[in-house]
């Protein structure tokens, strides 16, 4: 169970710490909800965490049903693997209540700097 108090204090000493330091204060709603979105993100992996052997199985019986029995041979087999496991494997905890985190700025990489910055 996710301790919010305890992610409340911690997140209040990282504010003193900037503070001392003469740094600009935290944005601590943005700060709270974002820890709080990582440690349930955190509880939900290690929950079913277990059932990953079980995802990977079927995925592996459905692409050797149409691949063949030696599949997968090559690094491009190994990817598509991994790749369908992780998504299945998020499907899993999103249906369950369990969501990545966002981030906690409003920049969006891969577009202008200046253009995240100016929201123009």
């Amino acid at each position: 169970m996710v301790d919010k108090a305890v992610i409340f204090a911690e997140v209040t000493r990282r504010n003193a710490v900037r503070h001392d330091a003469q740094l600009p204060p935290l944005d601590l709603r943005a700060e709270f909800n974002h820890a709080v979105s990582v440690a349930l993100w955190k509880e939900g992996v290690e929950r079913f965490r277990d059932e990953m052997p079980r995802i990977k199985q079927e995925v592996l019986g459905e692409l050797r049903e149409h691949r063949g029995a030696d599949f997968p041979q090559s690094v491009g087999g190994h990817w598509m693997v991994s790749y369908e496991v992780s998504r299945r494997f998020l499907a899993l905890l999103a249906d369950h209540g369990y969501h990545r985190p966002t981030p906690r700025h409003h920049i969006v990489y891969g577009m202008d700097r200046a253009e995240a910055v100016d929201g123009t």
